[in-house]
């Protein structure tokens, strides 16, 4: 009868356990076909951004987008500080899933305070693309004093 007990309480813990393991499943499933709805999202976002590059630039000034500049040259540059901002946006949310190292991130992060402390208005484009929780990382990590919201931003 005890052996009987013990073999009871055994199952029972092994059908816990298998439950458990089929939890996680799921939600590692889950951060997956999320990360990847995002990545597809933030793809399609750049598809559309780079698309005038194919040869009509005057489609930027009709798109808008938030894209800043006169020249070809100035227009050039707005769309590439997008497409970074853009870029950012799509790593930072895939390290908020847990989905992206440290290291990698840090590495963005460099590349891109870098061109957030610059004060010669290239925050546009990035406040255009970044999600709020970034915006608010962006603020606080990588802000500088020489480079404040009222300095030529």
């Amino acid at each position: 009868m005890a052996f009987q007990k013990i073999m009871d309480y055994l199952g029972t813990l092994g059908i816990i356990g298998s439950l458990i393991f089929v939890g996680l499943e799921l939600q590692q499933s889950h951060t997956i076909a999320l990360a990847g709805q995002i990545q597809a999202r933030n793809q399609m976002a750049a598809d559309l951004l780079l698309a005038p590059l194919e040869g009509n630039m005057g489609l930027f000034k009709a798109w808008g987008g938030g894209i800043q500049g006169e020249t070809e040259y100035e227009i050039l540059q707005s769309v590439l500080r997008t497409h970074r901002a853009l870029t950012t946006t799509n790593a930072w949310q895939q390290y908020q899933l847990g989905l992206l190292s440290d290291e990698v991130w840090r590495q963005v992060e460099q590349r891109q305070g870098t061109g957030w402390r610059n004060c010669n208005g290239n925050r546009v484009e990035f406040k255009g693309q970044y999600t709020e929780s970034l915006l608010e990382y962006a603020t606080e990590h990588w802000s500088s004093e020489e480079c404040e919201e009222g300095n030529g931003l």
